[in-house]
């Protein structure tokens, strides 16, 4: 984990914007798991107070989501505790080594030279201009957010995070394979699910889901006195999806464009994993999920949650005129999710496996879905239009990790 404190004189106005813009940042790329970030002053002169109003107003007007906090100053104990104290200012760099009896390690930097400037980011509790410091903020997070992704070279976005007892990641072109199935071990090792038994199905871009039971894990004799022993993996033929509610079963899927769709229905204990390309999303495999967990295991459709993943977003997904017929002839609602130009459609697979997922029984606030576009993003994914074909394979994963 990467630790960042910003300063500034007062930490109301533009280090505890500098905290919430990085923040938002880094959650939107999926990484915030990577970094703690914080905010402090150099003098003592607003200790306690909140986020000045009209920082806060200036938040509001760009999205970006704040928190109720108290300024608090630096103290020498936060230069071995972070592993960057970024500054407004010349005179806020110079406070700072003062308070921290130096910058041995040459920790303590202005923002702005991110950018590649020396200039400082002018403190608008005088200049009255919330809005050009903004644009410094931005403009510095930006920057620095590049050198983070460099550093820390994150290799996965957690998913269902907010549920201790799951594992759920999809990964980024660092951890990709070549092909399928998704078996990286240095992967499962790092995430502590080396253990897990694998389930790789060999994907055809239909809407075949296989069911995992104890019964397919064990090998040998289960009566009490023996314990079994577990396969390794499980290889399921013609299959783009799997569920179970056996714990340490790791669901895996590939992709390099098309989606990832997690399911988790907390009450029973039962997870799954589909692989929704185009054929398969205009099939309804997702849908198709939800039912097989009701069948399996009891599920209530209205209490299951879904994340629907990384894959190629509405603005990249162009279409002929065929494929834009099969959506239509399937689904009512094809034409909410399709934008036609010249001969050409662009489909919205995300969107349209959101509301294939409503009309089968999911409520609509426990779908997440991401706004990674793997086309559009070549920094972070693999994509196999934008390569023309490549044999990289990004993948899916979900596991109950206990009993508890």
């Amino acid at each position: 984990m990467i630790k960042i404190l910003f300063i500034c004189h007062g930490n109301i106005c533009r280090s505890t914007m500098c905290e919430f813009v990085l923040k938002d940042m880094v959650a939107k790329a999926g990484i915030d798991s990577y970094f703690e970030i914080d905010s402090a002053a150099t003098s003592r002169d607003e200790l306690g107070n909140d986020t000045d109003p009209r920082t806060r107003h200036k938040l509001d007007e760009e999205g970006v989501p704040y928190a109720k906090r108290r300024a608090r100053q630096v103290v020498a104990e936060d230069y071995d505790y972070y592993d960057m104290l970024i500054c407004a200012d010349d005179a806020n760099v110079c406070n700072t080594a003062r308070i921290c009896g130096g910058d041995p390690e040459r920790k303590i930097v202005k923002l702005m030279e991110f950018a590649g400037s020396d200039r400082s980011i002018a403190d608008p509790w005088y200049t009255h201009d919330f809005d050009a410091t903004y644009d410094d903020v931005a403009e510095g997070c930006e920057a620095l957010l590049v050198r983070l992704m460099e550093e820390a070279k994150p290799t996965h976005l957690e998913i269902f995070r907010e549920h201790e007892e799951l594992c759920g990641f999809f990964t980024f072109k660092e951890a990709a394979v070549n092909g399928s199935p998704f078996n990286n071990p240095q992967f499962f090792e790092k995430l502590d699910i080396a253990d897990t038994v694998k389930v790789w199905p060999k994907q055809v871009h239909g809407t075949d889901i296989a069911v995992i039971g104890a019964e397919d894990i064990n090998v040998g004799s289960s009566d009490g006195e023996n314990q079994s022993d577990k396969v390794k993996h499980i290889v399921i033929p013609d299959t783009d999806g799997a569920v179970t509610n056996v714990t340490g079963v790791l669901l895996t899927t590939v992709h390099a464009d098309c989606l990832p769709v997690y399911f988790y229905d907390r009450e029973h204990r039962a997870i799954g994993l589909v692989h929704a390309g185009w054929r398969g999303t205009c099939g309804g495999i997702a849908p198709q999920c939800v039912k097989r967990m009701a069948e399996e295991y009891g599920a209530d459709p209205s209490e299951i949650q879904v994340f629907i993943g990384p894959g190629i977003g509405k603005c990249c997904f162009e279409v002929g005129h065929e494929v834009y017929d099969e959506f239509k002839e399937k689904w009512s609602f094809a034409d909410d999710f399709s934008l036609k130009k010249d001969d050409k459609f662009f489909m919205d697979l995300k969107g349209i496996n959101k509301r294939e997922l409503i009309e089968a029984g999911v409520k609509p606030e426990n779908i997440g879905v991401s706004d990674h576009c793997t086309f559009h993003e070549p920094e972070l994914f693999c994509s196999y239009r934008r390569e023309g074909g490549t044999y990289m394979r990004m993948g899916a994963g979900l596991v109950i990790k206990d009993k508890h």
